[in-house]
């Protein structure tokens, strides 16, 4: 992996979060079904689209944005974990990576128009940023704290990401499955 990171950072890093992302969505679906349905009932139906939408947020944001991000940060703060960490958590977070999280998974993901999806982040913006700031604070001090080298933080990021995208996924979509749940009891 690290061989295959330093020669093709941008490639690794989309397929690593693509695929991370894709198996934390089916995980939220599977979840979410689970404590709703009958346990002799089949198995959950997936939603696909929805799926793609968060498979494509992995690939297009973790594959470019980010990887550059990650490394202009050992650029500009160098070994200053704090600042990289802080920076990461309360700037790139909340200002780049979830609207850019809700405007492409809704639009994907959903049908919704932009305008749907910058209302659905701005109604969620604030249990977003402050749940995913106690998620990623630790994280980011792990992460940037000199124990991940560089060719394998966006495998190591996209790991948390699982959990924290299976959250962030149940949380853009909790209206969506309380009303598929209400619809299949009536």
């Amino acid at each position: 992996y690290a061989c295959a990171s330093l020669a093709h950072p941008h490639a690794i890093a989309a397929a690593t979060a693509g695929c991370v992302l894709m198996a934390a969505d089916v995980t939220c679906q599977c979840v979410v079904a689970s404590d709703k349905r009958d346990r002799s009932a089949r198995a959950p139906r997936i939603d696909w689209r929805r799926t793609a939408g968060l498979t494509l947020f992995g690939v297009v944001y973790y594959g470019f944005p980010a990887k550059l991000m990650y490394l202009w940060y050992e650029r500009v703060f160098g070994t200053n974990v704090f600042l990289t960490a802080m920076f990461d958590t309360y700037l790139h977070f909340p200002f780049l990576l979830l609207p850019s999280f809700y405007l492409i998974t809704q639009t994907v993901g959903k049908g919704s128009s932009l305008r749907t999806a910058w209302a659905r982040m701005r109604a969620e913006w604030r249990t977003a940023v402050s749940c995913s700031a106690v998620f990623w604070t630790p994280a980011s001090f792990i992460c940037f704290g000199g124990l991940v080298p560089q060719h394998s933080r966006v495998l190591v990021i996209a790991f948390f990401s699982f959990v924290h995208k299976a959250w962030l996924s149940w949380l853009s979509n909790r209206e969506r499955s309380a009303s598929g749940a209400t619809a299949a009891s009536s």
